[in-house]
């Protein structure tokens, strides 16, 4: 069984905190409920320090998989291995005739290729490759150079 744990990008903060979790509502000292809807949160172990995110953080779950180096794979990662460069995606696409279709059947972790100057409809890949070639090498958000962005 894999570990279930979440990072999230923080859009007003531009950074990505690790250990995200989601809670409902804003307590009070008192424990008093402020604000029912659901809140992401970010904690540090080190500190025992909590961190609301902002309402338009994007969280991103681990794969369970880790890299040629060790790493922890995440959604939003970019890989790259000795054919090319992908970007780590939870998606149910399939492509068949050069379209795009969505089913349940094909729900999952899956590999979209990237080119340098957009990200090409291309036939998802699962994670059946081999990872002893790959390497995390940075993420959409905090690296959109590595496929053509700018910051």
């Amino acid at each position: 069984m894999r570990d279930i744990k979440f990072r999230a990008w923080d859009e007003r903060e531009e950074k990505i905190y690790y250990d995200v979790f989601a809670f409902p509502g804003l307590w009070t000292e008192d424990a008093i409920l402020i604000e029912p809807e659901m809140f992401l949160y970010a904690i540090d172990y080190k500190t025992k320090q909590f961190t609301l995110l902002s309402d338009n953080s994007i969280e991103m779950q681990y794969t369970g998989l880790k890299d040629k180096n060790g790493r922890e794979i995440y959604e939003g990662d970019i890989l790259e291995d000795s054919w090319s460069r992908w970007e780590v995606k939870f998606s149910h696409e399939y492509i068949k005739d050069n379209e795009c279709y969505l089913d349940n059947y094909s729900i999952g972790f899956h590999l979209y290729k990237l080119s340098y100057d957009k990200r090409e409809l291309y036939e998802p890949r699962h994670f059946d490759m081999e990872l002893d070639d790959t390497e995390v090498i940075g993420n959409i958000y905090e690296n959109p150079e590595l496929f053509g962005k700018k910051k």
